[in-house]
């Protein structure tokens, strides 16, 4: 049995009861609010992390104390010897020396886990503990030999100690009271036997075990078979064990919580010998993988053994032939089944196996079997034999996968003519999925018709997933129908469709289709025959009908055949089809001529709220007028590759009823259409005042689209002519010239995305498109005239602006003079480099708070072909650039930066870079002739203001002059700023010098303030010269004078501190 320490908590004072608990409320220290402990016989403060312990506490009367640590918190040498009368300690983190716990001697439950353990040997102090649980605890790699002293010892745990390798040799033997022994799947598996132990026989020997006559529960692993010696048995008192053969580290299962009794082999050669030494009774669980050399996994020998087995899985064994090698029943037996208690059963990647159980079936029971799956087995060709299959009373799963050579599900041995005394039956079945299995000739036998009624009955099932690529019948002999209370039918790949058409249609001719008003799911994929797959006299048993899905069947014409209403039924009281219908998705249909088909007086979508339409050939229209009377629910409309279609609402022929209202669609949130070309028309504009909830519209690729919204016969205006959207938020259009009739015009103040590609008349479109003040992404491609954009366009909000055109179509953009970007979350790089080519007359750049931000200004390489002495270089109009807050930003120019100059900068703020390491490359540094302020502050890993960027060693030829002319002093010595006239460096923590590796003086002949605020590391120093101008030289060797130290200078005053 498991060991716990029972605490009986009366919830009351706790100075009367002497109970303390803080659990799960966050602390980090420990509560001095109680000034005392002296009366407390128990502590819980489990649930926090407390990063502080006092030296010591005076508690004579503690027995109980629970504790949770943060990791790495030493828990004090003296913090126990006032608490000697601890009997129950819990530690949970922290580092622990057992040395502490000396005079703990009435020590009974020691639990640490995951905390560092030291000093191990200490152990042989607390002689009364008879629980030691060492959990997740990493820093152990060996147990000391003094454990094996403990001769109370009941419970000892190191499940999880994944560095432990060594167990001294007959300490677990010597535990003569243990009851439990977890070792686990992570941890100890060093069990000194031939080729497992690198100790030289100094480590424990699994015979050990059979010295501890107590022992109930056992968990361990063991690495080999050859670890296992020869005469071996695993104890007769075990009641509980968890036992794995090889390397199951990387098949975690939750099984093995599951059931008391399991045993997992992996990856190991296994005889039968093995297997029967690993056989222990009472055996609940089994899992077997990747067993190369193993031909039947459970003998006929062992048979009297599996009694008790509920779950059997086998995985990737090559050689397996079969599973269950039956025997013959022994004379003068008992009635008593085998098998009776197996419930789950998994096969899978066993090529060679032939039969599940071979030998006699009529002494095998699988009366609690409840799941079943078989994957990939080459060589079966049945399942079940009459007598297991007549025992099936609690199936409920049957899954069966790429078996390509099965042909029964049940089926009668060779052999085996015993009479049976009754049909079989699966009275629990719920769910059977099979596919591809082409050699199953059908799934049902006749003898599932109990009566020989011609119809085969399931009371329970609710799921049918059939992929049967073969022109057998599909659900069983063509002269048999089926009653079955589906919920989901799933068929794909079967050649006769018609055959469970026609199967279901007879129970419905009898008036048995009741079990059909439970079906909710349909989906029928690659079914060649299939026309019709609603027939009316169908369609109208389905009345729960939830989701139709239907996929590339090349035959198919029409989805619901609607038919005539019942003659002498009132169609009010009747219940309009198929008025249940929530998502119809239909794909890849090339003969589809229509949706529905006859009249749609009687037939209403009140529940239709995803609609999915792609690549239908020949579909012309979707919706009649009276059908879109019905579309209360419709959330999502996808219309995807129709290339005939002309209409979505179209007034069908025949059909002339008069429409009382116009179509609404309350609920629609999005609107996608995408290679329809021959549409012309969306929505009449009598719909626009319903569309209050569209979020998303996207229409692509609709060559012959005239407008989205049109006015159709007896459409009345809005008030004001105004198509208001409200929560639209994404608007994407491509050569559509017009949003609606020319007199209308759409408000979208919610709009975030416009993308427009090709249009030919812009104007006319963004005339009509308004009030559009949140835009955070604009995308434009292949425009002629973009200039009409802009005019009264808002971007404060914007983050992302991509233009794709071509020749001189982005002239435009080199108006563009100011830019401010702010607190824009997922912006990385706001000027990539085919933007930043167009913006010829960009002045001024304010970027802040954008927390995503890496790059201001990607250079990229010259256009091919183009010159660069005769191209304006990047980035010569800007004057000003700020930039702040923008804590992953890595470089303000990325890329090689010779064609880019600064000629015309005047002034530079940088604040809180927080990953900045240089500003200016050499050849950027040279073009700075205009500038007269550079302010740089709290940007705490920047070094250097020049630097040489990684793969760019350019011979810088000439250095700016006093008025913009080349210097004639040498470039490797000296540069000069020659306007600069305020410097400000402020909370620089790592910043060296002014330039690394390529100029050692600067000179500012005409600065007038200069500030050096909290710059420890600087070695750069700044002094005036003879003419009165400030220099600044960087090669000194240690901290410049007072570079920690706030130094203000100005032309007027000189220094001040």
């Amino acid at each position: 049995m498991t060991w716990f320490v029972m605490l009986r908590i009366r919830i009351a004072s706790s100075k009367e009861y002497g109970f303390m608990a803080k659990a799960g409320i966050g602390l980090k220290e420990w509560p001095m609010s109680i000034k005392s402990f002296e009366a407390c016989t128990t502590i819980s403060l489990m649930g926090n992390k407390l990063s502080e312990l006092p030296e010591g506490l005076e508690c004579p009367q503690l027995k109980v104390l629970l504790l949770e640590l943060d990791d790495g918190m030493n828990v004090p040498e003296r913090f126990f010897e006032g608490m000697k009368e601890i009997e129950v300690l819990s530690l949970v983190g922290g580092c622990l020396s057992l040395q502490s716990l000396e005079l703990s001697t009435k020590l009974q439950s020691l639990v640490l886990m995951a905390c560092g353990c030291k000093d191990l040997i200490w152990l042989r102090k607390l002689q009364r503990l008879k629980i030691l649980v060492f959990k997740w605890c990493s820093s152990i790699e060996e147990l000391p030999d003094e454990i094996g002293e403990l001769k109370e010892l009941r419970l000892l745990d190191v499940t999880g100690c994944q560095r432990l390798s060594r167990i001294p040799v007959n300490l677990i033997g010597r535990l003569k009271k243990l009851e439990e022994l977890l070792i686990g799947h992570r941890s100890f598996d060093g069990w000194d036997d031939v080729g497992c132990d690198s100790t030289g026989g100094m480590n424990a020997r699994l015979t050990e075990l059979n010295s501890l006559s107590q022992l109930a529960v056992l968990s361990l692993r063991i690495p080999k078979v050859e670890c296992i010696p020869r005469d071996f048995v695993f104890p007769d008192s075990l009641r509980k064990y968890h036992i794995i053969l090889g390397n199951a580290n990387a098949y975690p299962r939750m099984f093995r919580d599951r059931y008391p009794t399991s045993l997992i082999l992996v990856g190991t050669s296994l005889n039968a010998k093995t297997f029967e030494q690993l056989f222990l009774h009472k055996l609940e669980s089994v899992e077997v993988r990747d067993c190369g050399d193993v031909f039947t996994l459970f003998p006929a020998r062992l048979r009297q053994g599996l009694k008790n087995l509920r779950r059997v899985e086998i995985e990737d064994c090559k050689s397996l032939e079969e599973v269950f090698e039956l025997g013959e029943a022994d004379d003068g037996s008992s009635e008593e089944k085998e098998l009776p208690l197996l419930s789950s059963l998994t096969l899978s990647e066993l090529p060679e196996l032939k039969c599940i159980w071979k030998g006699p079936t009529g002494h095998v029971s699988l009366q609690s079997l409840i799941n079943l799956e078989l994957y990939s087995l080459d060589k079966l060709t049945f399942i079940f034999t009459p007598f297991l299959a007549q025992s099936l009373s609690k199936l409920e799963s049957l899954d069966i996968r790429d078996c390509g050579e099965l042909k029964n599900i049940i089926r009668e041995e060779d052999g085996e003519r015993e009479i049976i005394p009754e049909s079989p039956c699966f009275p629990q079945l719920k769910k059977i999925n099979i596919s591809l299995c082409d050699k199953l000739q059908y799934v049902f036998p006749v003898s599932l018709s109990h009566n020989r009624d011609g119809i085969i009955k399931f009371p329970q099932l609710r799921r049918l997933s059939l992929e049967l690529r073969s022109n057998y019948s599909f659900l069983g002999p063509r002269n048999f129908d089926a009653q079955l209370p589906l919920q989901r039918l799933t068929i794909k790949g079967h050649e006769e469709v018609g055959n469970w058409l026609a199967q279901l249609q007879m129970a419905v001719h009898v008036q048995q289709n009741g079990f059909l008003q439970r079906l909710e799911y349909v989906k029928v994929d690659d079914c060649g025959d299939v026309r019709a797959p609603f027939p009316a006299k169908l369609l109208r048993a389905l009345k729960n009908l939830k989701s139709v899905e239907i996929e590339d069947c090349k035959s198919l014409e029409e989805v619901f055949e609607l038919g005539e209403p019942y003659e002498g039924s009132s169609e009010e009281k009747e219940l309009p089809l198929p008025s249940s219908l929530t998502w119809l998705q239909l794909y890849q249909l090339p003969e589809l001529k229509c949706i529905w088909k006859g009249p749609t007086s009687h037939v209403s979508l009140q529940s239709l709220a995803y609609l999915y339409l792609n690549s239908l050939d020949k579909l012309t229209f979707i919706f009649t007028p009276s059908l879109v009377q019905s579309l209360p629910q419709l959330e999502s409309l996808h219309i995807n590759k129709c290339g005939e279609l002309k209409h979505i609402i179209r007034e069908e022929d025949g059909e002339r009823e008069i429409i009382p209202e116009p179509p609404c669609f309350p609920k629609l949130k999005t609107i996608s259409i995408k290679e329809c070309g021959k549409l012309e028309y969306v929505f009449p504009v009598s719909v626009s005042p319903s569309l209050l909830n569209l979020e998303e519209m996207q229409i692509f690729e609709a060559h012959n689209l005239k407008q989205i919204f049109y006015s159709g016969e007896g459409d009345a205006l809005t008030r004001d002519a105004i198509i208001k959207f409200p929560k639209l938020r994404r608007l994407s259009l491509s050569n559509c010239s017009f949003f609606a009739t020319k007199n209308f015009a759409a408000q979208l103040p919610s709009l975030q995305i416009l993308e427009i590609d090709g249009h030919k008349e812009l104007g006319n479109l963004f005339a009509q498109l308004q009030g559009f003040t949140n835009l955070k992404e604009l995308r434009l491609k292949s425009l002629p005239d973009m200039s009409c954009i802009w005019k009264g366009l808002v971007l404060s909000k914007l983050t992302t602006l991509e233009m794709a055109a071509h020749g001189q179509q982005n002239d435009f953009l080199q108006r563009l003079e100011y830019v401010e970007v702010d607190d824009c979350g997922d912006v990385r790089t706001p000027f990539p480099a085919k933007l930043l080519r167009a913006l010829k007359n960009l002045k001024s750049v304010e970027i802040e708070d954008c927390k995503s931000l890496e790059e201001v200004f990607e250079l990229g390489e010259p256009d091919e072909g183009s010159s660069e002495e005769k191209e304006l270089p990047l980035l010569s109009s800007l004057t000003e650039l700020q930039l702040s807050c923008l804590p992953e930003l890595k470089c303000i120019w990325k890329g090689p930066s010779r064609h880019v100059s600064l000629q015309s900068l005047n002034r530079l703020n940088l604040e809180s870079l927080n990953k900045l390491t240089f500003i200016f490359t050499p050849y950027l540094a040279r073009s700075l002739p205009k500038l007269e302020s550079l302010r740089i502050s709290d940007c705490g890993e920047l070094k250097h203001i020049i630097r040489e960027e990684d793969g760019e060693r350019e011979i810088i030829p000439e250095s700016p002059g006093q008025d913009g002319q080349a210097s004639p002093i040498n470039v490797e010595k000296e540069i000069v700023l020659p306007n600069l006239k305020e410097l400000s460096l402020k909370q620089l923590s790592s910043i060296v010098r002014f330039s690394f590796g390529w100029c050692d003086y600067f000179l500012f002949p005409r600065l007038e303030k200069l500030k050096v605020h909290q710059c420890p590391k600087l070695t750069t120093k700044f002094a005036t010269t003879p003419d009165g101008s400030m220099s600044a030289q960087s090669e000194v060797s240690e901290v410049a004078e007072d570079s920690s130290i706030n130094r203000e200078w100005t032309r007027d005053n000189g220094w001040e501190e």
